[in-house]
């Protein structure tokens, strides 16, 4: 069966590891759920500019079996709602030209604060000793690459290590720690909240 869901993002890196990300929700609320190679856009700015949504979507929806298309990318500074308002129109034009629903998340500040949050699932062989891992603060950190090179023992490459450390994300954790993490779940998996929080809850 072909991926229903296309993933639009930023970066080399997040094209490797949001299918992991995907796989281990799909796991944690008991449903086959998995994506084809994400479509790199390289960021919000590229989406947002004339032309730059439309193009990306009709690339996503060319692939055989689309029907959803999940646009997720970092978001340093601004308003969710204000950024995903700013492209309304376009979306409901573009869903009426494809006919595939189109959503979009982001990782507030970067892709790489859910790894911050998630350092406790690595083994203490890969951390550096003697430092407070940043759980419950992460999505305060500004350069949350640069704390995982603070962190990990061998520094952190956002295209050698993220799809690793994507694999080591606990979804049930995560999902209680970060609000823009919640907002990816519910759009993957097309699932409501108060029914994920049972399905989720630790």
């Amino acid at each position: 069966m072909l991926p229903d869901l296309v993933l639009i993002v930023e970066g080399h890196g997040d094209v490797v590891a949001m299918p992991h990300v995907v796989a281990k929700i799909g796991a944690s609320c008991g449903l086959p759920l998995y994506t084809s190679r994400p479509i790199r856009s390289r960021g919000w700015g590229s989406i947002k500019k004339a032309g730059g949504l439309e193009g990306f979507v009709q690339l996503a929806a060319s692939r055989h079996g689309c029907e959803r298309v999940l646009i997720v990318v970092d978001l340093d500074d601004g308003c969710p709602v204000t950024e995903r308002g700013l492209l309304a129109g376009r979306i409901d034009k573009l869903h009426e030209r494809y006919g595939v629903s189109i959503e979009i998340c982001f990782c507030i500040r970067e892709f790489e604060a859910w790894l911050l949050a998630s350092l406790e699932e690595l083994p203490e062989s890969d951390l550096k000793p003697g430092l407070d891992l940043p759980i419950e603060r992460h999505d305060l950190i500004r350069d949350a690459k640069g704390s995982l090179r603070k962190f990990l023992e061998d520094g952190y490459s956002e295209t050698a290590d993220q799809g690793e450390l994507a694999k080591r994300i606990d979804p049930s954790k995560l999902y209680q720690r970060d609000r823009s993490f919640r907002r990816f779940v519910k759009a993957t998996t097309g699932i409501e909240y108060p029914d994920l929080d049972l399905m989720l809850a630790l």
